[in-house]
């Protein structure tokens, strides 16, 4: 008597541990989530796409063509790619909390704990993003191989022995009790009931051997298996809880509403205050969350660290596809079923499970009796409330309760989908229990490895497979769900001291990766991409240029004008006239520069710039191609738009000079020569910005140019004033009929009859408002100064040298003139 006084003593503390602990347990996990979400600026929303991408062997094949385009070639290490370390992780968090578990969160939180379940999800990306960033930069390669996770990120940036140590011993216990009991016991259970009915010892033994003759092939055979297994069996129930959906495609909407509607507001005032039913919404959420994806548990990290990979980010994005993958899809198809049955069958649900789920569904006839009682008490008649209450209150909760949350789910299959249904929901609990076994088996074998106890992997192999049989013999598990529960949760707290600690290197690691390709790949940029090309940009510009034009009274005008010059710190004492003589906005952004601040080199060899601006390329035309950006390029002979001069600049040279709010925007010649003609194409007038030219394929072929010829006795030079959104136009001195982004546009391609004359540094045109110059230069013509990308430039420096004279300048050739 005095030892059953002490274990029920024992529960009752252990239950109010459990308790505590997963409330404690939410501030950090989902403040680390939302630390990293917020520094990382979003990284798990914008890079979703490119993450599957990686993923599925896309990017690597992309980047791989563009090494051979003379890139720097990068190793990949690792002992199993992309999709299979991914696979490797999900099979360890793809199990059955996606199904019981889900069950179980929205009869004890109501339906408000899936959304709970989702934000967790979405900010858990970062969380594990940040976690396989780690993994991979201070993994190590053993005789095992690769080897990584909190266990090595903890000792090798932290310096805290003891704290990786406790992780490791941690995730040995986590693994037999939420890897490894708790999957064994779904499984068998689930085959034990209709329509397979196969024995406990039976099930248990197959089960066992099978695990056992994967872990004996090692890390790339789980590997392997779990590339296999996961997308199999995740096809096959999300399929499943597709159709059911499908059926009753009528409810989904209003499903949702009151998901998000008892996410704030709780089911029953009666049963506790507003802020503890709301807290109780989010706690099972949470936990339910963590259960089913592990975000912030470390365990992933530990598959993420075999990625076979060349830069750690980019693992990272891989990894964080685990908890959309599991809980944002899986989950949620899970929960809309959950939900859409229990408003859709209501009380008569239970007793279709009392009458049809043999012994589970004996199991329920006490709760069935109080559903009834509660549900005729109440005015309302409301079933969640009568669900809630009931499934929450200690005289029912216990075995009656858990039969419930492990039979709901394959019910509602069964309702919907018949035997198909019943054998749909057995294949991926069995399916599921095997590959979660997989995966964190694979955890602790690493933390093994860790604790330097390489000898003792082989016998515990073998208490692992005999940990199946016997978690698959246990009659009741609800005591080692808890234990699990509090296991997996106490891995997280050494695991995000970590991250938080170590946040400054992953956002490092993440912005010198994306330095390599800027906007490419995100996704906000794609849809501010979008966006442009739904704008009337011809409109918008216009409008501009009117605004940019108009003379304020002065009171108005000189407020703006300093604004204007403060915001993009122009330096308004190289200016002609002081900022108070300017009339309208246009023409300070047009303004002459005071004589002497821009000095033009007198030698006749050199080559300047035109503009003050940024160069954002240069190069060679050898290929017939203009690089805009590393890995966009556009053709020549799209951006001169006509084949006139194609052949002598093919072979040339060409430099890019962007200019900012903040530079000197007219434009002059940058030699001695003749100007020969123009083209013109209206084109589109997208930005030219950084984020543009970096996303816009093909950008400055595609937008409004104008092209000036200019004929030197070293050979031909071609100006191409690129326009742009919020260029009102782009004019030009030696012909004063002509000027761009007119109402109606056509292309147009002139030649003058004489020739003008035009001397280095003599003034060209200017833009009304900002955008882009490229230079082209006759094949043998010219040689490029040294200069880089994203050098600063000012008009008169020298940026090329002609080589020397030609003997006679060639004609145009008129024949091809549009």
């Amino acid at each position: 008597m005095i030892l059953l006084a002490y274990l029920m003593n024992f529960k009752s503390i252990f239950d109010t541990i459990l308790e505590y602990n997963s409330l404690i347990l939410i501030v950090p996990l989902l403040g680390t989530g939302l630390y990293l979400t917020i520094r990382l600026m979003f990284v798990q929303i914008r890079y979703l796409t490119y993450a599957i991408r990686i993923a599925l062997g896309f990017a690597d094949r992309e980047e791989d063509q563009l090494r051979e385009a003379n890139e720097v070639q990068t190793e990949r290490e690792g002992d199993i790619c992309y999709f299979q370390a991914l696979t490797t992780a999900l099979s360890a968090t793809v199990g059955t909390g996606n199904i019981i578990g889900v069950a179980g969160t929205v009869l004890i939180g109501g339906p408000g704990a899936l959304f709970w379940m989702w934000i967790t999800a979405w900010v858990g990306m970062a969380t594990k993003y940040g976690e396989a960033v780690l993994a991979v930069k201070y993994r190590e390669k053993t005789e095992a191989g690769y080897a990584g996770g909190p266990l090595y990120y903890i000792q090798k940036a932290l310096k805290i022995r003891w704290m990786s140590s406790l992780f490791a011993v941690l995730t040995v216990i986590a693994a037999l009790a939420i890897g490894n009991v708790i999957q064994s016991n779904a499984a068998v259970a689930n085959l034990a009931g209709a329509p397979t009915n196969v024995p406990n010892y039976i099930s248990s033994t197959i089960i066992a051997l099978l695990v056992g003759l994967v872990i004996l092939g090692g890390v790339k055979r789980i590997g392997e298996v779990a590339s296999f297994l996961v997308p199999f069996m995740a096809i096959l129930y999300i399929g499943g809880c597709i159709t059911i959906l499908a059926m009753q495609y009528k409810l989904i909407l209003p499903a949702l509403s009151r998901i998000i509607h008892y996410a704030f507001n709780p089911i029953s005032v009666a049963s506790g205050t507003l802020s503890g039913l709301i807290m109780l919404a989010i706690q099972k959420g949470v936990s339910g969350s963590l259960f089913s994806n592990e975000a912030g548990l470390g365990s992933a990290p530990i598959a993420a660290a075999s990625a076979k990979t060349d830069f750690s980010v980019k693992q990272g994005l891989v990894a964080m596809l685990g908890p959309f993958f599991d809980t944002v899809i899986i989950c949620v198809l899970t929960g809309l079923v959950v939900v859409i049955g229990i408003e859709n069958g209501g009380l008569g649900l239970i007793k279709s499970l009392v009458n049809g789920g043999g012994a589970e569904g004996a199991k329920l006839k006490p709760m069935l009796n109080e559903f009834q009682n509660h549900y005729n008490s109440i005015a309302a008649k409301n079933t969640w409330l009568s669900i809630n209450e009931v499934f929450n209150s200690n005289q029912i909760a216990g075995t009656n309760a858990s039969a419930l949350q492990n039979t709901l789910t394959a019910h509602l299959f069964s309702l919907n989908l018949g035997l198909v249904g019943k054998v749909i929901v057995q294949a991926a609990v069995v399916l599921f229990s095997v590959s979660t076994l997989l995966g964190w088996y694979f955890y602790s074998d690493r933390a093994l490895v860790y604790l330097g106890a390489m000898k003792m992997i082989p016998a515990y192999k073998v208490l692992w497979v005999v940990a199946i049989f016997v978690g698959g013999m246990v009659p009741d598990s609800k005591l080692i769900w808890n234990l699990a529960g509090f296991f997996n949760s106490l891995m997280a707290y050494p695991n995000l001291v970590a991250l938080l600690a170590l946040s400054p290197i992953i956002a490092n690691e993440t912005k010198q990766f994306f330095k390599r390709y800027p906007h490419r790949h995100d996704l906000a940029i794609r849809f501010y991409v979008i966006i442009l090309k739904l704008l009337p940009k011809n409109t918008i510009s216009k409008i501009f240029g009117f605004l940019a034009g108009l003379q304020l009274p002065r009171f108005i005008m000189i407020p703006v004008l300093l604004a204007f010059s403060r915001i993009y710190n122009i330096n308004a004492q190289e200016a002609r006239l002081e900022l108070k003589d300017y009339a309208s906005l246009n023409e300070f952004f047009t303004r002459a520069l005071k004589n002497g601040v821009r000095i033009v080199e007198p030698d006749a060899k050199l080559v300047v710039s035109p503009v003050d601006g940024t160069l954002l390329n240069s190069g060679d035309l050898d290929k017939g191609t203009v690089v805009q950006t590393k890995g966009i390029e556009s053709k020549l002979q799209d951006l001169l738009g006509s084949n006139t001069y194609y052949d002598r600049f093919l072979g040339g040279k060409y430099a890019t000079i962007y200019l900012a709010p903040k530079d000197y925007h007219r434009i002059h010649s940058p030699c001695t020569g003749v100007i020969q003609g123009y083209y013109y194409q209206p084109g589109k007038l997208f930005p030219v910005n950084e984020i543009a030219v970096k996303t816009i394929n093909k950008l400055f072929s595609r937008n409004e140019r104008l092209i000036t010829y200019i004929e030197t006795q070293y050979g031909l030079v071609g100006m191409v004033k690129v326009g742009a959104t919020g260029v009102g136009k782009i004019r030009v001195t030696y012909d004063e009929n002509l000027s761009t982004n007119r109402w109606f546009r056509i292309s147009k391609e002139h030649f003058y009859e004489h020739g003008k004359n035009i001397a280095k540094g003599d003034e060209i045109g200017r833009f009304e408002m900002g955008s882009t110059v490229m230079l082209l230069f006759e094949k043998n013509s010219v040689d490029l100064l040294d200069i880089e990308e994203k050098q600063k430039l000012f008009f008169g420096q020298p940026i090329g040298t002609f080589r020397k004279p030609k003997a006679k300048p060639s004609k145009p050739n008129k024949g091809a003139s549009k």
